[in-house]
């Protein structure tokens, strides 16, 4: 073999590995997401989520995600955090804003074990929108956009779904690009 094509060969498999790599590094930032642990544990170290996780803690609903659910959580990556003020992420992370924290973290979280695949089924039998009832009590509206994944709250901001089906002992996880808010 030559070495223009030896080399040729060993570029094309180093974009492959270095392809494989980062799709699992982009599915939960720094560390992959493994389906023998529990929700709580697998956001507890995923990098993209530390926002997330931090009202978590501050809501004291870590508990609930390391429960046998099953559930699903939609969980905002750290950019979900970007369309807030200064004031709104400090209100957010506020530990004295416990009951609101708590009311927010519940609106990402839908019992049950709920693929992507299932959320399709339930917007077609609902012609083209699903309502699924949250851990808050309240309700989100799923539909495709193509073939996006959107979850629109009560107040009409709409989330979409980044990163779909990751399997967790206790259920499952969906990525999304925005933190979703309960009507007040």
């Amino acid at each position: 073999m030559n070495t223009v094509r030896k080399f040729c060969l060993a570029i094309v498999a180093v974009f492959f590995i270095n392809g494989a790599f980062s799709q699992n590094i982009s599915a939960s930032g720094s560390v992959a997401m493994s389906a023998s642990k529990n929700i709580g544990e697998n956001l507890a170290s995923s990098s993209v989520h530390s926002l997330f996780f931090n009202a978590v803690e501050h809501a004291s609903i870590r508990g609930v995600l390391a429960e046998q659910g099953p559930y699903t959580l939609f969980a905002p990556v750290n950019d979900a955090f970007n369309d807030f003020s200064a004031a709104e992420k400090d209100k957010f992370l506020n530990p004295e804003s416990s009951q609101h924290l708590k009311d927010v973290v519940n609106y990402h979280i839908i019992e049950g074990n709920i693929n992507s695949k299932e959320l399709a089924r339930l917007i077609k039998l609902g012609s083209g929108f699903a309502t699924l009832k949250t851990l808050s009590g309240k309700t989100l509206t799923v539909s495709m956009k193509g073939s996006k994944i959107v979850i629109k709250d009560e107040n009409g901001d709409a989330a979409i779904v980044t990163t779909r089906d990751l399997p967790q002992q206790n259920g499952m996880i969906h990525f999304i690009d925005r933190v979703l808010q309960p009507k007040q």
